[in-house]
């Protein structure tokens, strides 16, 4: 990305000073075109950066005033202002012009003088190129321009001062608000475009299937009716088989791992011995729903054990902030369910070589969190984040629908790996939108 002009790269007459950040243009100058001195940055506009801009302050407009500012290739002359050379794009001070790969040049803009902010952008997804002026948008100059240019600016007559602002100040120019709406136009576009004739008479009904089958994988039983009595679908899931899904994912969304647990060994009575990895991402949860006091059926049914928490007088558990933080019956529940729950679970999982390394830091970070008084403020909080409850609700009702010989993932997922995929690969292919756009802009 640019950040300042290269001083390796720039016409002898110019001196760079200020961090390569301002140029002054010495000695007299003259008015033909090829007395004039210019200056590229030290990197190129990366053509994924979807719109690029920067600014120049005069400082001085010096004898005469022939600025100009604009984009030129690695191999445009240095002596000549932008736009003077092929390969080359300008705005210029003096006259208001533009000019294009030395082309003659056309009424553009205002001049520009002493205590002026020009800018210069570039939008590399439609290839154009503006200017502003004291941060007000003066149109789009320049079409077509070709990729992997620099910023340039161009001085010809003593006493002529810039500096540049490639991003290190705020900008006069709202750029933001600038590259916002171009954003939104581009969704846009992109929504109002209409398929190929030949393919919209069939793209209904895929859409109809792929509505359904999210409605009925999320146990979304109203609407899924609905919407196939509608589309004339059939729903190959019971009714009841959808309720019980639904019921168990909310069970689970609000800490009640108890009741989850207890439906799910009732209607589907091997599939946590058949899973072993869920049935110990299960009890996991259900261990932090303790913590927290969210298990209630748990805690009311658990009476408490004796010498649960054997202890000496040497290492008295009455003096831990671990046990002064919690009353006995919940420190104690928690204790019993590891002992009785997790370990023996952990340790078969060992024995078949089950337990990954990811597995392995969950595991013992469920535990590490019970040293904290305050677990909410530890440095291990996200384990009590509702977010995790939304992640085991689905990775269970997948593991349900696959043990009813249905799909894991509704096509509709699919439909979403790929299209990330895909834009993963056109941001390795440096696809100027991408830095516009994600499929979070499409998918909310």
């Amino acid at each position: 990305m640019p950040s300042m002009w290269n001083a390796k790269d720039n016409y002898s007459s110019l001196s760079l000073t200020h961090n390569n950040l301002w140029v002054s243009f010495r000695g007299h100058g003259k008015s033909h075109q090829k007395e004039a001195a210019s200056v590229r940055s030290n990197n190129p506009i990366p053509k994924s950066c979807g719109i690029y801009y920067f600014e120049i302050f005069v400082i001085s407009k010096g004898r005469d005033g022939l600025i100009g500012i604009g984009l030129v290739s690695r191999k445009s002359l240095t002596n000549r202002l932008p736009g003077m050379d092929k390969n080359s794009y300008g705005y210029h001070g003096d006259d208001g012009y533009i000019f294009s790969t030395a082309s003659p040049g056309k009424p553009y803009g205002p001049t520009f003088t002493t205590d002026d902010v020009i800018g210069c952008g570039l939008n590399t997804i439609t290839n154009s190129c503006f200017y502003t002026k004291n941060g007000v948008f003066l149109g789009y100059a320049h079409h077509n321009v070709p990729q992997n240019f620099y910023p340039t600016v161009g001085l010809q007559t003593s006493g002529e001062t810039i500096s540049a602002n490639f991003g290190q100040e705020r900008f006069m120019f709202d750029i933001e608000s600038f590259t916002t709406s171009f954003r939104q136009k581009l969704i846009d576009s992109i929504l109002k475009r209409q398929l190929p004739s030949h393919k919209v008479s069939k793209a209904p009904d895929y859409m109809h299937e792929i509505v359904l089958s999210y409605l009925v994988h999320h146990g979304h039983c109203g609407s899924a009716k609905a919407l196939a009595s509608a589309t004339e679908q059939v729903i190959t899931e019971t009714e009841d088989s959808m309720l019980h899904r639904q019921q168990i994912y909310n069970y689970i969304l609000t800490g009640k791992m108890s009741e989850a647990i207890k439906m799910c060994e009732a209607l589907y009575p091997d599939l946590f011995d058949n899973n072993l990895e869920l049935k110990f991402r299960v009890k996991c949860q259900q261990f932090l729903e303790i913590l927290s006091g969210n298990d209630v059926i748990y805690l009311e049914a658990f009476n408490g054990t004796e010498n649960v928490l054997a202890y000496d007088d040497s290492n008295s558990v009455e003096n831990s902030h671990i046990f002064t933080s919690r009353t006995y019956k919940e420190l104690a529940s928690l204790v019993y369910f590891g002992r009785n729950e997790l370990i023996p679970l952990v340790n078969i999982m060992i024995e078949r070589k089950l337990m990954t390394e990811e597995l392995t830091s969950y595991y013992h970070d469920i535990f590490s969190i019970l040293v904290y008084p305050d677990p909410l403020t530890s440095p291990l909080n996200h384990l009590l984040d509702n977010s995790q409850r939304g992640v085991l609700a689905i990775y269970l009702n997948s593991a349900i629908l696959m043990r009813l010989n249905s799909p894991a993932n509704p096509p509709l997922h699919k439909l979403l790996q790929y299209a990330n995929q895909t834009w993963k690969y056109m941001q390795e292919k440096e696809v100027s939108s991408t830095a516009l756009l994600t499929l979070d802009h499409f998918c909310t």
